[in-house]
């Protein structure tokens, strides 16, 4: 559902746009907020909130993801 979501409000719905630039972009998303969980609200209304390097996704989305290698049918990963 994020990823639909990005496609739709970050890439405009575009249809022939690299997916791997979308999985990046979402592995950004929930790295951030998997790291916000850990922040007190002082050091976020202070601003003193360091965002890391969206770029730094690009090797996970790169790598194979082991249930790619299960078998597929009629809809559902055996």
């Amino acid at each position: 559902m994020l990823a639909a979501a990005v496609w739709r409000n970050v890439f405009k719905g575009d249809e022939e746009v690299d997916v791997r630039k979308v999985a990046m972009v979402v592995s950004y998303l929930r790295r951030t907020l998997k790291a916000l969980e850990g922040v007190h609200d002082e050091t976020v209304q202070m601003g003193e909130m360091v965002f890391g390097d969206p770029g730094k996704e690009a090797v996970l989305v790169r790598q194979r993801s082991q249930m790619m290698s299960l078998p597929f049918k009629d809809g559902k990963v055996c």
